[in-house]
């Protein structure tokens, strides 16, 4: 049987297992019996991560709100922390995005090609990601305002961290300072795997780094991973946003609508959206603003289809400019990253055998407990610095993330086979090498006027030979971690995993080492900036510090493209407060009242 038919049957097989234990907490339904048409003061296109935020925030106010999304609702097995890469990224609620055949990177994926998963549905990546929940540091926010974006320094988003998180530890007044204790996001800390847990921690002693709480202004050091979870449960954006809104009757959330352009009048305002439902296409007013959260992929391509963007290419592509922006999609910002692979001894890490073991989802269904109440992923980080500059700010995140001998996706068989050996059921450890704060910038254009074609994406990793040279320490940094004699404690001997095509420039040398990064790196979902808030001074920027996109009124964008560059950390915690800071804005903008921040 082909390997890929393999992996579907062994998916489906564990998606069954998985919605068997779920008796309770299933996620709640959104319904999509016929489409809406009419007028709302506010339409949200997109119900992700920031989408849903922004439509639960402005339910609160007596405006009208619709929120659009191209996806279905939450499948039941998406409240399973555990079932996020093994059933999540391959399933129905993942769109698979590929990006164009990459000049320096990639070498071992087919085609040269790069592949995402993102989330389309309700709740969108906090629905189906890993769950790592990770501020970035607070250099990123005072850098943004160093750029030109007032409001956004450290001292003005950490209310907003603090609003949207429910953290699930006891209050103490150091905790108090940073942490949030009442907002809807759950967000809890990795407690299991007690021997691996003990091994890093000793390891960090042993190197005299500074063992942290993630969450302060730094995130330098050794730190237990943070998860979008509580009490065993996925607290996605669906849950925490809309399922506590979806009773006001000013709400109104539409699934399987997919957006197919902005509609602006002859003053360039935004009066409303075009979309399809059911293979019909419909139109509806917003008397006040449309929202546009669509993602970084996927909004610069909305914007485009609309008019707003890089005047030349909408022209070619028979598209009348509404606002000329040369800057939407450009500045595509990312955490290019790759595994590490290290066999270690029995009990240390998520096997094969725990997998498909019937204890481990009679144990998930009775106490909510166990290897499904917790990561296929992330279980530490180890944030570094190691390219100089300010030395509390992170360039690399060298995490340990939990994971059995499975093949990696988008690399080729060969090369999984040199990495991780024939496939057997051994215990594997993974580390991750991962690029905070990358020099190259990618781009996201057009393919054709037509909503249906993907976005054309170009990622450009390694465009700035700094990147590459700053993955190799990370690689040496890696090591020095591992043969610390507490690491050395849990490993088994490892075997040869030498990639070959890269033995030309010698062993361990840095020439094979970046000859080994091109090969297997691969893109993070982490995908941003594609419509960066600047000042009027950038001719590259897209939005106002109040997120409103220039040379047309109506039209604002809240998510992950607003960024003016990736945060040193996972998104999701940064999109959530985009998202709060965002409401609040929109409430103010429109003389509506706002909650009494932190």
């Amino acid at each position: 049987m082909p390997g890929n038919l393999l992996v579907k049957l062994a998916t489906s097989i564990l998606r069954i297992l998985l919605v068997s234990t779920l008796i309770r907490d299933v996620p709640y339904s959104f319904p999509s019996s016929s489409p809406v048409t009419g007028s709302f003061d506010f339409i949200v296109v997109g119900g992700g991560t920031a989408g849903s935020a922004v439509a639960a925030r402005l339910s609160e106010t007596e405006a009208t709100v619709l929120l659009l999304e191209a996806g279905g609702s939450a499948p039941p097995e998406s409240v399973v922390p555990f079932a996020w890469a093994p059933v999540l990224a391959l399933g129905q609620a993942s769109v698979t995005v590929a990006s164009e055949p990459e000049d320096n990177a990639a070498l071992s994926s087919p085609g040269r090609k790069n592949i995402a998963y993102f989330g389309r549905v309700i709740g969108g990546a906090s629905t189906v990601n890993g769950m790592a929940f990770v501020r970035g540091s607070g250099y990123d926010f005072d850098s943004w305002k160093d750029l030109g974006n007032e409001g956004w320094d450290y001292r003005s988003v950490l209310p907003y961290f603090k609003k949207l998180e429910n953290y699930q530890a006891e209050r103490t007044p150091s905790l108090e300072k940073y942490r949030g204790f009442a907002g809807p996001v759950s967000v809890s800390q990795v407690q299991r795997w007690g021997k691996l847990r003990s091994a890093i921690k000793a390891a960090a002693a042993e190197l005299g780094v500074a063992f942290n709480t993630v969450g302060g202004k730094s995130n330098i050091g050794i730190s237990w991973a943070d998860l979008a979870v509580k009490n065993g449960v996925r607290s996605s954006a669906s849950e925490s946003y809309l399922r506590p809104a979806a009773t006001r009757s000013n709400l109104r959330v539409l699934t399987r609508a997919t957006v197919t352009r902005i509609i602006f009048d002859e003053q360039k305002k935004a009066r409303g959206v075009e979309y399809t439902f059911n293979g019909q296409t419909h139109r509806v007013v917003a008397t006040k603003e449309v929202v546009l959260s669509a993602g970084a992929l996927f909004t610069p391509q909305l914007l485009m289809l609309s008019g707003v963007g890089p005047p030349q290419m909408l022209t070619e592509r028979g598209i009348e400019v509404v606002s000329a922006l040369p800057g939407v999609g450009q500045n595509l910002d990312n955490h290019p990253g790759f595994v590490m692979h290290w066999r270690v001894k029995p009990g240390v890490t998520i096997s094969i055998k725990d997998i498909f073991n019937p204890k481990t989802y009679i144990e998930y269904n009775s106490k909510r407990s166990g290897v499904l109440s917790g990561p296929f992923g992330t279980i530490a980080h180890n944030f570094v610095n190691l390219g100089g500059g300010n030395p509390d700010w992170p360039d690399l995140n060298l995490p340990w993330t939990l994971r059995p001998s499975v093949p990696t996706p988008n690399i080729d068989k060969k090369t999984n086979v040199q990495l991780i050996g024939l496939p057997v059921l051994h215990d594997t450890l993974t580390t991750r090498v991962v690029l905070m704060r990358p020099r190259s910038r990618g781009l996201v254009s057009l393919r054709s006027a037509d909503v249906a074609d993907p976005p054309l994406i170009r990622n450009n990793f390694f465009q700035d030979p700094y990147d590459l040279k700053l993955m190799v320490k990370g690689i040496r940094e890696t090591f020095r971690v591992m043969n610390t004699s507490a690491m050395r404690e849990i490993l088994l001997p490892q075997p040869d995993t030498s990639l070959k095509a890269c033995l030309r420039y010698g062993r361990d040398t840095d020439g094979y080492w970046e000859c080994f990064v091109r090969h297997v790196v691969g893109q993070d979902a982490h995908h941003c900036c594609t419509a960066k808030m600047s000042p009027p001074t950038d001719p590259m920027g897209v939005v106002s510090p109040r997120l409103l996109v220039r040379g047309v009124s109506g039209l604002r964008v809240v998510d992950a493209s607003v960024m003016p560059h990736v945060v040193s950390a996972n998104t999701m915690a940064s999109t959530y407060m985009v998202a709060e800071k965002a409401s609040d804005m929109i409430k103010q903008d429109w003389g509506y009242p706002v909650q009494q921040l932190y």
